[in-house]
């Protein structure tokens, strides 16, 4: 329901940023500054500790992650996933209506600092935080859209830049 908070990602992971230790009794703030690749680690870490099959095969020295698609392990979204996951099934410009003076009750508008996971209301699937708050990454690379009709579509194979939604 919420982003990865500092607290999860703390109990999985052997090393966090080092940006968190200025805040305190921050357990409940959204895991944030955290690299592309240190996301889809902790993906297979917490899927190992679930009893579930890792999505991810990491080539550390390389810089290269496989996704290995069907396993039932934790993974992160493709850019359409987190795109239909926000929309939560509406058809309006945002998930909370077409009157954007309505933002503040779904979204932080100031992004100067970062704020604690479920506090603004969730979209209609009870997720919080899908607007504002934090950049999440995607599995995807960044890149432009096809012009035809898809449904469920993976980005790009490669690419110079990952993609960020929030």
């Amino acid at each position: 329901q919420t982003t990865v908070t500092r607290g999860l990602y703390r109990e999985f992971m052997d090393a966090y940023p080092k940006e968190w230790d200025q805040d305190e009794d921050d357990d409940g703030f959204p895991a944030n500054y955290i690299r592309w690749f240190d996301a889809v680690a902790f993906c297979n870490r917490l899927s190992a500790e679930a009893g579930l099959t890792p999505c991810y095969d990491i080539d550390t020295d390389n810089r290269k992650v496989v996704w290995k698609r069907n396993i039932n392990g934790y993974r992160l979204p493709t850019e359409a996933e987190w795109e239909y996951a926000c929309r939560a099934g509406t058809t309006t410009p945002w998930f909370w209506g077409e009157d954007k003076r309505r933002a503040k009750k779904f979204a932080w508008l100031s992004m100067n600092r970062v704020h604690p996971v479920a506090r603004k209301s969730p979209n209609p699937w009870d997720l919080y935080d899908m607007a504002g708050n934090v950049d999440e990454w995607c599995w995807d690379w960044f890149g432009g859209y096809y012009s035809d009709s898809q449904i469920d579509p993976v980005g790009p194979l490669d690419g110079t830049l990952r993609v960020l939604r929030g």
